[in-house]
């Protein structure tokens, strides 16, 4: 019974580790600044802290080949790249490797999550309705991307400075939220205010999933859906064979008819996804098979401009090698049941996978619901001060 214990306690057993969550919020939050040697820093304790924490425990076969093919990658990396793309790719994928597993054997209790949530959510609204960020003094001083004049009061910059980030944690909370009452249209009211449209389709995708309403359309009309998205396919196939002329075509389409609706720079990011993902030779890096430079996803490409790799798909692969991100993407997704719609659209612009506490939270937030969920099914245990054991005494196995 003690070996039975023990093991449930390492694997899913509820921990509270408060630390560890406000290390990997500062972490979050400094990533989007200028202050690169407090995020560095940062990186190496929750490095060193899974890598304690992690060292005893056993590795599934799964995890293992994991392990393996991010340590060859990494050494083919070395011997091909300079060494400051060898260290950033190094470090990204090592300590979203060590996260991922960690929190799959470790079940935290997500107790401060709620509380940045709702400061993210009231920043937010504040800049919308007031039309500068409270904190756009320390953001013009330490902001990163989006500290400049620019793109400072363009959209909500939420909690983490980054409207692209702080509206993908705050999707997070809204799709777990949602799980467990219903928010009667909140949550997409909240993210269309967020700014990130890509974000709110996400989440809408998400919601089409858990509440399975895609059973609601007709027989008729899925399999005609479903024989146009089969056609789709093909000919994106057939496009990656040569693509060159057709690339072309796109990346120069104005988009006339998205004008009224969506302001122009929205418009020139359509453009430069659509560019990358029907560009061939674009597509052929995509099989290598060890991390390459992400910087040369824009290379010879003018279509993209000053907005850079629009498809967060290309640059994970970039950053680690097509059959590690594979083995990584599938084993993430095993983990997140409840988010696997969201991050899967995401990822088609800005999604976010290897940041610690996105990680964190997809995976604990759906073991969290599983396990309600599967608490309710199953019958009170009798309690020792039962009736019971007062007349014939507790049961002897």
């Amino acid at each position: 019974m003690r070996l039975f214990r023990k093991k449930n306690t390492s694997v899913i057993g509820e921990k509270k580790d408060i630390p560890l969550i406000l290390i990997m919020l500062l972490h979050m939050f400094f990533a989007n600044s200028n202050l690169n040697i407090v995020q560095i820093l940062l990186e190496v304790i929750l490095l060193t802290l899974f890598i304690v924490r992690l060292r005893h425990k056993t590795f599934s076969f799964h995890e293992i080949s994991i392990f393996h093919f991010f340590i060859f990658g990494s050494c083919i990396s070395f011997l091909m790249n300079p060494i400051e793309i060898f260290l950033i790719n190094f470090k990204i994928f090592g300590l979203a490797i060590l996260t991922l597993i960690y929190f799959s054997k470790v079940h935290i209790r997500p107790d401060v999550i709620g509380i940045v949530f709702l400061v993210n959510l009231f920043f937010i609204f504040q800049q919308v309705f007031w039309g500068e960020h409270l904190a756009s003094p320390i953001i013009r001083e330490i902001g990163g991307y989006f500290g400049s004049e620019v793109y400072m009061n363009a959209r909500p910059l939420g909690v983490f400075m980054n409207t692209h980030q702080s509206s993908f944690f705050m999707a997070l909370c809204l799709i777990y939220y949602g799980l467990k009452n219903r928010l009667y249209g909140v949550g997409i009211i909240a993210l269309y205010y967020s700014g990130s449209f890509f974000t709110l389709v996400s989440y809408i995708a998400q919601l089409v999933k858990n509440n399975k309403i895609w059973q609601l359309i007709p027989r008729v009309l899925y399999k005609i859906l479903m024989s146009a998205f089969l056609l789709f396919l093909f000919v994106i196939i057939v496009i990656m064979l040569n693509a060159a002329f057709l690339v072309e075509t796109l990346a120069s389409y104005d988009f006339d008819f998205l004008h009224g609706l969506f302001p122009a720079h929205r418009i020139h990011g359509i453009q430069v996804i659509i560019q990358q993902v029907f560009d061939h030779d674009l597509l052929v890096k995509l099989l290598s098979i060890y991390p390459l430079d992400s910087n040369t996803i824009v290379e010879g490409r003018e279509a993209m401009g000053l907005m850079g790799n629009e498809v967060a798909y290309f640059r994970y692969i970039f950053q680690s090698g097509i059959i590690l991100f594979a083995l990584y993407f599938i084993y993430l997704l095993k983990r997140i049941k409840y988010f696997r719609a969201f991050l899967i659209v995401s990822l088609l612009h800005y999604g976010d996978l290897v940041t610690p506490l996105i990680i964190f939270m997809m995976i604990t937030f759906s073991r969290t619901v599983e396990t309600s969920k599967s608490s309710v099914m199953l019958p009170a245990p009798l309690s020792q001060s039962s009736p019971w054991t007062h007349r014939i005494g507790p049961l002897k196995v």
